[in-house]
């Protein structure tokens, strides 16, 4: 079992699936966005149980994402404080440093699908004043 005073490595390919996914959820927050909102250009509006979903996966990569970008965020402090005196620490700290960027773009498209699924506020004009 892993004691004190041993390190896990970061494989260099670990940010990849993380930037794959926020890529796929940053194109969907656009396409969510454009279609709730009816712009010009966009088909047809989404069903609203499209939306739930692109909202339910947006809550669970934000949750992820948070806690990934805190793990991956923390364990770069280490080996960034370490990288001079312990090899494993400097040969960890490029993948570390991707997988914390990786993670912060995954929660921040995760944040931007959020943000899609929200209906839009009426215009003012369709409060309907009564000046």
């Amino acid at each position: 079992g892993a004691g004190l005073g041993t390190s896990t490595e970061v494989p260099l390919g670990a940010a990849v699936p993380l930037g794959l996914v926020a890529a796929v959820e940053a194109v969907l927050a656009k396409v969510v966005r454009d279609r709730v909102r009816h712009r010009a250009g966009s088909r047809r509006p989404l069903h609203p149980l499209q939306v739930a979903r692109a909202a339910a996966l947006a809550k669970a990569s934000t949750a992820a994402g948070a806690l990934l970008l805190g793990g991956y965020a923390g364990l770069l402090g280490w080996t960034a404080l370490r990288a001079d005196e312990l090899t494993v620490a400097a040969d960890n700290l490029l993948p570390t440093a991707l997988a914390t960027a990786g993670s912060a773009a995954l929660l921040a498209a995760a944040l931007l699908l959020e943000r899609a699924c929200r209906v839009p506020d009426p215009p003012d004009d369709a409060l309907g004043s009564t000046s």
